[in-house]
């Protein structure tokens, strides 16, 4: 008989997320290194008892979020393989997880560009996309760009994106995000403002 996965306790759950939530505001007011402890469980109404029983400091209650969110993106991509015809319903779930923890995103990604969170994140996205070139065109003979620059092209225009889709307090939703990326990829930004390769170097030889 199989063992049933345990679930976690709500109750704990509510409590992590009440003191994740006071750290980020706390971050936003004050900084990393004028935040106490005392502050973190006033702001988040628990006893530093409590706090004890889940962190060994603001270090580790920062670290442990941030794996705790990115988990998230990776056990999805670790159980979904992506085709052809499932990439887009890809990006529009990383949109979604974005979305679904905004207030993660938002301060220490777009706020405070936290440079340990831009690049695990991007190394996610470089291992997802690297794994859908090799599903898309396995024969690297036939790339008419290097697969490295492809791979930095496209990650990188995405995380820009994210973060100018955060800055903006997200005023698309993640489908919308995904079809425009798509569309870029697809058709490439000259075609994207009205211009095409031809009129481009013709206007350049003149």
């Amino acid at each position: 008989m199989a063992k049933k996965e345990k679930r976690p306790d709500p109750r704990i759950q509510r409590t992590r997320q009440f003191i994740r939530e006071a750290f980020l505001d706390l971050l936003v007011e004050k900084g990393y290194d004028a935040i106490t402890i005392s502050a973190i469980t006033e702001r988040a109404m628990v006893n530093r008892a409590t706090f004890y029983l889940h962190y060994l400091d603001k270090q580790d209650l920062l670290n442990q979020s941030i794996e705790e969110v990115l988990q998230e993106l990776v056990t999805f991509q670790e159980s979904h393989i992506p085709d052809a015809d499932a990439l887009i319903s890809h990006v529009v779930y990383f949109f979604d997880h974005v979305a679904r923890h905004a207030h993660f995103y938002k301060i220490l990604l777009a706020k405070l560009q936290l440079p340990v969170l831009y690049s695990r994140l991007t190394k996610i996205l470089n291992k997802a996309f690297s794994e859908a070139l090799a599903q898309f065109q396995p024969d690297e003979q036939r790339l008419r760009a290097s697969k490295d620059i492809v791979i930095c092209y496209v990650v990188g225009a995405q995380m820009n994106v994210l973060i100018w889709w955060l800055d903006h307090d997200m005023p698309y939703t993640s489908q919308y995000m995904a079809k425009q990326l798509f569309s870029l990829a697809t058709s490439g930004y000259f075609h994207a403002i009205g211009k095409e390769v031809s009129t481009i170097e013709s206007h350049k030889e003149r």
